[in-house]
This record gives C-alpha cells, structure tokens and sequence, in this order.
C-alpha cells in the first residue's frame, strides 16, 4: 500500500453497466483512490492499469473544487465539502474494515 499514478479505464470503473460509466463523474486529477493494480506495462508508473470494479474500491480524499476542503463521503456516488456544502460526483471508496 503506496503511492502511485496510474491509469484507470472506462472498463475497470465498475463491475456493472460499464457503457454508462462517465469518468468525469467517477474521478478528478489528484484524487487519492484505492484501485487494484491490474497490470504493469511499463517501468514507469503511469503504465500502471488499475481497477476500482469492486464496491471497496474508489476515491478516498477528494479536494473541493470550489474551497479547496478534502470532500466528505456521502455516499456511493457523492461526496460533500464540509464547509460549502456543496456535492460533487465520484466513484466513492467503501472500505471494508477489518
């Protein structure tokens, strides 16, 4: 568990209706995601394919575009800043804790 930057593909979003999947919904530059590392096609960290198509799989720490305050989980789907109020779409992370 580290660090990285890697790609995600429209069929790595999520396990079901994958045609739907708008990636400007699901993730923003900078996001802190929790993704599986599918394959490595390179020596360099942006050839790294990742997966968030399992549930606990997703953002973690989304930053407010409009505050700039790390976003609040809300749900599946959202996220709130917690200064603005504001929610803002992503694909969120569901933990499974241990």
């Amino acid at each position: 568990k580290f660090p990285l930057q890697g790609r995600i593909r429209k069929q790595n979003v999520r396990s079901y209706d994958i045609d739907n999947v708008d990636m400007f919904l699901c993730f923003k530059p900078g996001d802190i995601v929790l993704a599986w590392v599918l394959k490595i096609a390179g020596s360099s960290s942006k050839d790294w394919v990742l997966s968030t198509s399992e549930v606990e799989h997703g953002v973690l720490i989304a930053e407010c575009e409009q505050s700039g305050e790390m976003m609040i989980p809300w749900n599946f789907t959202t996220m709130q800043c917690p200064i603005t109020k504001v929610e803002e779409k992503w694909k969120v992370a569901k933990p499974i804790e241990a």
